[in-house]
């Protein structure tokens, strides 16, 4: 049974805390991140500000394998943990912000 006073957090919330424990700004994060990444780093910014700035506000935009990946390389942590994190806190009933209906 889970515990009733544990409260899950949004991904981003933990990612705030991996920088402030590294002394990284964002643009270090996306530094290191664009050793593993394919793709052009302006792409990889606006993925990861939308994810930033919406995220937490809804259910219904997720992180992906990719970001869960580059955090994964960057941080030194499992792809699943990160993973797991957005799972608990999709799954956490307490949240505001519920899974909505998308169009289409």
């Amino acid at each position: 049974m889970a515990d009733p006073y544990a409260q899950c957090y949004h991904p981003t919330g933990f990612i705030a805390e991996e920088l402030h424990a590294r002394n990284w700004t964002l643009d270090m994060m996306f530094d290191a991140m664009m050793q593993h990444y394919g793709e052009g780093r302006e792409k990889l910014e606006l993925m990861f500000c939308m994810y930033f700035e919406v995220g937490p506000t809804t259910k219904n935009m997720r992180m992906g394998d990719t970001i869960a990946d580059l955090l994964h390389q960057v941080f030194g942590t499992s792809k699943q943990f990160w993973l797991n994190i957005e799972s608990a806190w999709l799954a956490d009933e307490s949240q505001p912000h519920k899974l909505e209906p998308t169009d289409g």
